[in-house]
């Protein structure tokens, strides 16, 4: 979140407080500092994958024996293929905060332009 966004959820949890005052850019900072926060790349997860169909699919994929999962399968025996889409131009916000050793995701649409695929 921006500080804007900092100054603007404070003010609305202290709404009506004799004592609230807004905090500038650096204040902010620091108290992100002070508290753990680092500064770090986002990604975004569409709302398909939390789905219930889409969760159960990935529980069996990592619990379930071949052929309904890999649970028995060594790690040494498989092969990581990965296919992606890449869209030159997106709408979300590419940087985030979060406690070290977390990731920094949310939740959303993609927004689409010229789409490239990617196999890794």
């Amino acid at each position: 979140a921006s500080a804007a966004q900092i100054n603007a959820f404070l003010y609305r949890v202290n709404y009506g407080s004799a004592f609230f005052c807004f905090y500038t850019n650096s204040q902010i900072t620091q108290a992100e500092k002070r508290i753990g926060l680092t500064r770090k790349a986002g990604s975004t997860t569409a709302h398909q994958a939390y789905l219930p169909i889409n969760l159960q699919k990935r529980w069996m994929y990592w619990n379930l024996p071949y052929p309904f999962g890999i649970a028995d399968i060594r790690v040494e025996d498989l092969i990581d293929l990965d296919e992606c889409g890449l869209f030159v131009e997106t709408a979300d916000k590419k940087i985030g905060k979060a406690f070290v050793g977390n990731r920094v995701r949310q939740e959303g649409n993609y927004q689409k332009s010229e789409k490239w695929t990617l196999l890794l």
